[in-house]
């Protein structure tokens, strides 16, 4: 089990969603396209270089009722969520910050080898290394899930002279440009030094799904009328799949040949974070 702490910011409000996610893959993909031209006479065609596309496909998961989880996990969650609160600047909402205290109760530590509380995860299992998630721990991440669907639309402006209310569109201002922040596997500008990545990937999203893993011994379904038609998921929590083109805002992808050798525009640490190791950087330390 591989947790991770989610950050999905919209450029178009420099507004933040944040939330405690387990993953369950990162794939990361490049590819090079060429156009290619056949004349009369040449066995092999005419390439041309184009671009080299970069795209990524990210399966996470919310924790799910009863589920056991290691307690260094929700340790891990509880620190970078109190990071945020702390460093995260303006684009985290008031309310986003509430929920995260209310789900991982930050008012209290929680240490690896014992005291604090783990908010919504419950209590320690006989094993002292683990813990349990409350049943209900699944309706917690609802409004989170609403919201991280409402970052894939873009930004209006009323029309001239109508209340924003009155009016079911306006002019558009900008396209849902995200940008995602993922642990070790979604950032950019990591520094070495500092052991901490200061921006996140910047991607057009083209992927969003959100499947219910429901318990098929307790589904259940209420509907209080028809305006208020509601699917009550069980503690099996939700999966969340998001993927998209990734977009390059700093320096050019690609080598340079100088003084300093060959190099790669993007760092030694791109597209993973290894630490600063790269034979396109740096030259080795053979001592």
């Amino acid at each position: 089990m591989t947790a991770a702490f989610l950050k999905l910011r919209h450029l178009g409000i420099n507004q933040s969603v944040c939330m405690p996610v387990i993953i369950s893959s990162f794939e990361s993909s490049v590819t090079p396209k060429w156009a290619s031209k056949e004349v009369y006479g040449r066995m092999d065609p005419i390439f041309s270089y184009q671009n080299t596309v970069r795209t990524f496909t990210a399966v996470i998961r919310t924790p799910s009722g009863g589920e056991v989880l290691p307690k260094d996990a929700v340790v891990d969650w509880k620190n970078q969520a109190k990071h945020e609160r702390n460093h995260g600047g303006a684009t985290t909402s008031a309310r986003n910050e509430q929920w995260l205290i209310r789900l991982l109760n930050l008012e209290e530590d929680l240490t690896i080898d014992g005291g604090g509380t783990t908010g919504h995860f419950g209590t320690s299992t006989e094993d002292p290394d683990e813990v349990m998630c409350d049943e209900d721990i699944t309706t917690m991440f609802l409004p989170i899930l609403a919201d991280l669907y409402k970052l894939m639309y873009p930004v209006y402006e009323p029309l001239p002279g109508v209340a924003a209310s009155s009016v079911g569109t306006g002019y558009m201002r900008g396209a849902p440009l995200l940008e995602l922040s993922l642990d070790g596997l979604a950032y950019t500008d990591y520094s070495a030094r500092s052991g901490a990545s200061a921006h996140g990937l910047l991607f057009v999203p083209e992927t969003f799904k959100v499947t219910s893993l429901t318990d098929e011994q307790n589904v259940s379904i209420a509907m209080s009328d028809i305006s208020d038609l509601r699917f009550h998921a069980a503690a099996k929590g939700y999966t969340i799949t998001l993927g998209g083109t990734i977009l390059h805002a700093k320096n050019r992808v690609g080598f340079t040949i100088g003084t300093n050798g060959v190099r790669f525009g993007q760092g030694a640490n791109f597209p993973y974070n290894t630490e600063g190791v790269s034979q396109f950087w740096e030259p080795p330390d053979l001592s």
